[in-house]
């Protein structure tokens, strides 16, 4: 399920180009390490790129734990692969 869920991923941010595919893998392995049923037990962060739907309730008609759900929530999150450091600033530090 691990290399389906990259592969979903690198398919989806392709049209935003090579470096947003990379950002976009970089975060999904660092936050669910390709794992579509994560949730995180304290902030309730769920799916690959553990969205918290409390900061983003305009993505709650997303089922976060379906990998092709995910990910368009994270496209969309994302602004279509343009703006990885509004919601995943953290990761302007980790080197993909």
């Amino acid at each position: 399920m691990q290399q389906l869920s990259y592969a979903l991923v690198r398919e989806r941010f392709r049209p935003a180009g090579w470096a947003a595919v990379t950002h976009a893998v970089c975060i999904v392995r660092h936050e669910s390490q390709g794992n579509p049923g994560a949730i995180n037990g304290r902030s309730g962060a769920a799916g690959l790129s553990q969205i918290e739907v409390r900061w983003h309730p305009d993505l709650r008609r997303y089922n976060l734990l379906d990998p092709v759900d995910a990910v368009a929530a994270f496209w969309r999150l994302t602004r279509h692969g343009r703006d990885f450091y509004t919601s995943y600033d953290k990761y302007a530090r980790y080197r993909c």
